[in-house]
């Protein structure tokens, strides 16, 4: 092979490595932001239930 067929090999390969190392970078960055929306959520859940927990609601009076 000459010169400019083994730098034409190394730029597609660098190419496709960029792909690749991208591609999971998002697939990651996805997981990461499930996780912390999840996380979120159950910060919130949990403080909204310990909230309740702390302060029932007064129950209705049938009598009233």
């Amino acid at each position: 092979m000459n010169k400019k067929g083994i730098e034409r090999n190394i730029i597609v390969l660098l190419f496709v490595l960029v792909l690749v190392i991208f591609s999971f970078a998002e697939r990651d960055s996805k997981k990461l932001e499930k996780l912390y929306t999840t996380a979120q959520l159950l910060k919130e859940s949990s403080k909204a239930l310990s909230e309740v927990a702390t302060n029932p609601p007064a129950k209705a009076n049938p009598n009233n």
